[in-house]
């Protein structure tokens, strides 16, 4: 007798262990006025950095953000001038 052959249209059931919550709470992100704000540059300084690959950002939707430890780490590493 051939094996059964899994159904593709069936759900699959929920798993009964509970969600497991992040490791840590995301931290809200910043735009690129924000960091450039906060680094007291001015945005177009940010986006070049941010083209050259010393920073790094994260697109949502249509903009960029940047985390606030990425940018803790720049400045922190002496990179900006």
């Amino acid at each position: 007798m051939a094996a059964p052959v899994p159904d593709p249209f069936k759900k699959p059931r929920p798993s009964s262990r509970p969600a497991q919550p992040l490791a840590r709470p995301l931290e809200p992100l910043l735009t690129i006025k924000q960091a450039a704000e906060l680094l007291q540059v001015s945005e177009k300084t940010i986006r070049r950095r941010l083209a050259e690959g010393g920073l790094v950002a994260h697109r949502v939707g249509a903009q960029w953000r940047l985390a606030p430890r990425d940018v803790a780490d720049y400045l922190r590493d002496g990179r900006l001038p």
